[in-house]
């Protein structure tokens, strides 16, 4: 049971354990100077959101502007004398650098502290926020250096941007010029841009359109509307892109990729996630990779171990060194050219003007659909396996089986010397065409 000077104890240590907080105040000052335009602004800015904005005259112009509670003026004092702007100007640049003073904060038990770079602790300073608009004219480049903070850059200040961000959320609006980015754990919105290089880690990046895009990403979210061409080195990333106008080049492990349309095309992917709907000429080495194509051209697979390949239709497919794999094709117009173990290849139907099938396999069954009245002839020679044709319409001019090797030479009753010729090597296969 409480007795009467027990609570009265307990009421003045609820008094005394908030009469800290109470006295506690907000204190502002707004830092401001103006420059003459220089071809290079450098920003390096914390503690902060960050706008970088068009400039009224031919000057640049920075507001800092600087709040945070404190217990009294005297710490409040302590604190904003600590915080300048370090500008530094010369050959034409103009550098622009927040400088708080401040060695660390700290909050334990809810109860604040801010250490001084001199020394000095000040304690019950909290919620400190450093705001800077930076006016100016358009520049040749922009660099800003940028931790943890909110950063916006509007259309057209400036030809070239170089940024380097930690954990920061970017609204970046037209740049005419290249883009340089170093990104870590940061969100970043650009709409347009030419050239660019950026290496990102752990970063959702959107873009509306750029030129040539060389990329080095892990574990991030790339979006782009239409860019010239792309170079990739990936790991693990999830990439959707509207429109690569000209080559794409990507390296890969882990990620999964998405993309509508674009040009040449040289991948390297080990167990990826790959949809591209509309492609031209591709290079491929792959292992463990899932392909879903549209429409591509000239397929040509260096070496392919183990994928799941499916396309809707293609010119010509090329597999010089092929393990393991899945092949499914809608539609082959032009030409089969492979080296093949133990794969499954299943090509529905070859087109009209089909012309050269030259194929070498052990253990892999081959299926091929026909379109109708397709005039052909076949050069088989093959040890163990199975060959299966229209029979009611196939004049086989030479079979022979002898101890497991099987040669046969025919066609088609409708071919000519002139039609395309099926020449089948290797070792127990199992050769399907209808």
């Amino acid at each position: 049971m409480k007795t009467g000077h027990t609570r009265f104890f307990s009421n003045w240590l609820w008094i005394i354990l908030l009469l800290p907080c109470s006295l506690q105040a907000q204190y502002q000052k707004t830092y401001q100077e103006s420059f003459s335009a220089a071809s290079t602004l450098s920003i390096n800015h914390q503690r902060g959101e960050l706008r970088v904005v068009p400039s009224p005259n031919n000057q640049v112009r920075y507001e800092l502007n600087v709040t945070f509670d404190a217990r009294s003026q005297e710490d409040a004092d302590k604190v904003l004398d600590a915080i300048r702007m370090d500008a530094q100007s010369g050959s034409n640049r103009l550098s622009l650098t927040t400088e708080t003073g401040i060695k660390n904060m700290q909050t334990v038990n809810g109860r604040s502290s801010i250490t001084l770079e001199n020394g000095t602790k000040i304690r019950g300073v909290k919620d400190l926020e450093m705001s800077l608009v930076v006016y100016t004219p358009k520049v040749r480049e922009l660099v800003i250096e940028d931790k943890y903070n909110d950063i916006e850059v509007a259309d057209d200040l400036t030809a070239n941007l170089n940024a380097k961000l930690y954990s920061s959320e970017a609204n970046v609006g037209r740049i005419s010029g290249a883009l340089t980015l170093d990104a870590k754990y940061s969100e970043i919105d650009f709409q347009s841009m030419g050239d660019a290089d950026l290496t990102i880690y752990d970063c959702d990046i959107t873009m509306k359109g750029g030129g040539a895009i060389k990329l080095a990403s892990k574990y991030s979210d790339f979006r782009a509307t239409t860019v010239a061409s792309l170079e990739a080195d990936l790991y693990d990333d999830d990439v959707e892109m509207e429109r690569v106008e000209g080559t794409l080049s990507i390296t890969d492990k882990y990620s999964e990729i998405m993309i509508k349309a674009c040009g040449n095309t040289r991948l390297d992917l080990y167990d990826s996630e790959i949809s591209i709907a509309e492609v031209g000429n591709m290079t491929i080495k792959s292992k463990y990779t899932e392909f879903n194509l549209g429409r591509a051209y000239v397929i040509d697979f260096d070496v392919t171990y183990d994928d799941d390949f499916e396309v809707e239709s293609a010119t010509s497919l090329t597999a010089d060194n092929s393990k393991y794999t899945t092949f499914v094709i809608d539609e082959l117009t032009s030409k089969l050219i492979m080296e093949s173990y133990d794969d499954e290849v299943k090509i529905n139907r070859l087109g009209s003007k089909f012309s050269e099938l030259s194929f070498n396999g052990k253990y892999t069954d081959l299926v091929i659909g026909l379109p109708g009245r397709f005039a052909y002839q076949i050069d088989m020679s093959t040890k163990y396996g199975d060959l299966k044709v229209d029979e009611d319409d196939f004049d086989f001019t030479r079979w022979v089986e002898k101890n497991g090797q099987i040669e046969a030479i025919g066609k088609t009753k409708n071919a000519g010397t002139q039609s395309p010729v099926f020449t089948i090597r290797g070792y127990d296969n199992n050769i399907r065409i209808n």
